[in-house]
């Protein structure tokens, strides 16, 4: 159960039969009462099933997908938790943001403006668009609210690494060069 972990956890997800965001929460606020129930392994299932790669988790009668489809980089999910709910001053909050190997993304000028659906699919294009666009919004944003006490920790591969590095790839050689990076 996430109730039985050792320290306070928020895990973004997204309920696709209700269509919004849920959060998976520990009970670290009288309020949340019915998350710290779930198992473990069921909400690590949720917040990994990334849309095309993964089936969608199920938990009771509710699928679920990948939280990094809403909350990628959970900086302001944190922030907002620790001020809204635990009731922490802001000049009291340092964040420690541990990020995946951000891909970064852009696209030359030579491809045209004019892409169609079978172009934004290509190269997992559409995908590295939208996580790379929020993780650049919430560092952005978590270090104009937070300042010097917010600090991401985050590689770029390079361009023979990046083929390694795919969500979709589970390989030793994988494993092999994220551990090289680390």
């Amino acid at each position: 159960m996430i109730g039985d972990a050792k320290t306070r956890l928020l895990v973004p997800t997204v309920n696709m039969t209700k269509g919004s965001v849920q959060l998976f929460k520990t009970a670290h606020h009288p309020n949340f009462i019915n998350d710290y129930k779930v198992k473990a392994i069921d909400v690590a299932m949720a917040t990994s099933a990334a849309p095309t790669f993964f089936p969608m988790a199920k938990i009771g009668a509710s699928y679920f997908v990948d939280g990094g489809v809403v909350a990628n980089t959970p900086d302001l999910c944190a922030i907002h938790e620790a001020t809204h709910f635990l009731g922490i001053e802001i000049d009291d909050i340092r964040v420690l943001s541990i990020g995946t190997i951000t891909t970064g993304f852009s696209l030359p000028t030579s491809l045209g403006g004019n892409f169609g659906a079978s172009s934004w699919m290509k190269n997992q294009r559409l995908i590295s668009m939208i996580f790379s666009s929020q993780q650049q919004l919430v560092d952005v944003m978590a270090r104009h609210r937070l300042g010097g006490r917010h600090l991401r920790m985050d590689d770029k591969p390079g361009l023979e690494q990046s083929s390694d590095l795919g969500l979709d790839i589970a390989s030793k050689k994988r494993r092999e060069t994220l551990l090289g990076m680390a």
